[in-house]
């Protein structure tokens, strides 16, 4: 059996495609699947840093709200809901009344600052009264 001989050109093509260019898109390939892997490992990390971000902001958001709607509602010994309780009539004149009172009482407990816009009291019928602060 004889050896079949390759032209020069031809080994050297061979030899460049085998020795270079393979081995350098190989580390290329390995090198962007990594870097893939980090980055979407560093964006995952990035979403929840900027959930938790939220989460805190919206709880402590809650937790002032809340004090502040405990404060409107309890000042004076409750004197809000008992003139919201007073809206809830047919006499147009007593309700135009209380709701001024009202209007006015909230408007003092908030009056540092006005975070609250309305506020909304649900009667035992149903029916709803929005009291809005200026």
């Amino acid at each position: 059996m004889k050896k079949r001989k390759l032209p020069l050109k031809t080994v050297y093509y061979f030899s460049f495609l085998c020795f270079i260019v393979i081995p350098i898109l190989i580390v290329l390939l390995i090198a962007l699947f990594i870097l893939n892997k980090q980055f979407k490992r560093q964006a995952i990390e990035n979403i929840k840093q900027a959930q938790e971000t939220v989460i805190t902001k919206l709880q402590s958001d809650i937790d002032v709200m809340s004090m502040r709607l405990s404060h409107l509602i309890n000042t004076n010994n409750s004197e809000i809901l008992a003139y919201a309780a007073e809206t809830d009539t047919f006499d147009y004149s007593r309700r135009y009344e209380y709701e001024q009172k009202l209007q006015q009482a909230g408007n003092l407990a908030l009056e540092p600052v006005k975070d609250i816009i309305s506020v909304e009291f649900y009667m035992k019928d149903g029916s709803g009264r929005i009291s809005k602060m200026k």
